[in-house]
């Protein structure tokens, strides 16, 4: 089986969006520009396609031995991105509006389901991985902007 080291994937990307969230504050935008200008890294990220798309790369349903920091899990491709959009993206966004985005996403690529309604539309599965990666943000003590929070 293949090996994923999810602790430091998750911990160096949430670095990165940590370093470029404060970059734009040291070129001089207030914390909401900073914010803002984030979000849309974050997004260009993890969209379709980009370079946090995990499972576009790692095979949608490609098992791996993943390591967790303090225990291994199994996780295919697609939900280790879930768990990777939770655990980064909680360094700006609240859980709400992650949860929301991933289903608004699902609406928008014509892919959501009336059943799923109350997971904002998304794949409960999906939200389930997303709701990991936001209590291992937590759990693991990542940092977060705590702006508009």
């Amino acid at each position: 089986m293949l090996e994923f080291d999810y602790y430091n994937e998750a911990l160096r990307n949430t670095v990165l969006l940590s370093y470029t969230f404060y970059s734009y504050i040291d070129l001089g935008l207030n914390q909401g520009l900073a914010w803002f200008n984030s979000g849309l890294f974050f997004v260009d990220k993890v969209r379709s396609g980009g370079d946090w798309d995990y499972k576009s790369f790692m095979g949608k349903n490609t098992p791996y031995y993943c390591y967790m920091k303090n225990y291994y899990g199994v996780y295919t491709g697609e939900s280790i991105g879930n768990m990777h959009y939770g655990t980064v993206g909680s360094y700006l966004f609240k859980p709400s509006v992650l949860k929301s985005a991933a289903g608004l996403y699902q609406i928008y690529s014509n892919t959501a389901k009336l059943s799923w309604f109350k997971s904002y539309f998304d794949d409960p599965n999906d939200q389930r991985d997303i709701q990991l990666g936001i209590d291992l943000h937590s759990r693991w003590g990542f940092p977060s902007v705590n702006y508009l929070n």
